[in-house]
């Protein structure tokens, strides 16, 4: 398994309607590649784990850093993994909540318990606790039916 985390500017500040119709494109591309992560957007920002086969992951990000809906790609880290860290997560979007908020916390600091977090994770995190008031989120993943 391989993963790749990014984050980038969108070219304009998105409505919801945009930002389902990025979450269905997501669902249907992902879905093709066994491709799973997490996509996070506030206030013009995006932020995305991508995880699957190396090959898949690398072609899906040479397509985004082609997609005019945002620019500044930044490359934040990427590499091998032992499993999937989203692998258990169902495509979902919403406003996020404080309740959700605490949840995805929740999530971030039980990974891997006794150890360090994997840096996709802490990223993630981070990313939340800058954002929480103005979160958007999609969860990118396939395989439960945990909606988020």
């Amino acid at each position: 398994m391989y993963y790749l985390v990014y984050i980038s500017a969108a070219s304009k500040l998105m409505d919801d309607f945009e930002l389902s119709e990025i979450l269905k494109t997501s669902r249907q591309n992902n879905k093709e590649r066994d491709i799973t992560g997490m996509l996070l957007y506030s206030e013009g920002t995006f932020m995305q784990v991508l995880e699957g086969e190396e090959h898949d992951v690398i072609a899906l990000y040479n397509k985004i850093e082609k997609d005019d809906r945002h620019k500044g790609i930044i490359k934040l880290a990427s590499g091998q993994l032992d499993e999937r860290i989203f692998g258990s997560w169902s495509m979902g979007f919403k406003s996020a909540t404080s309740q959700e908020f605490s949840q995805i916390s929740d999530f971030a600091n039980s990974q891997n318990a006794g150890s360090s977090v994997h840096p996709s994770v802490a990223m993630l995190k981070s990313f939340f606790e800058n954002n929480a008031m103005q979160l958007c989120v999609f969860a990118t993943v396939f395989g439960s039916n945990f909606v988020f």
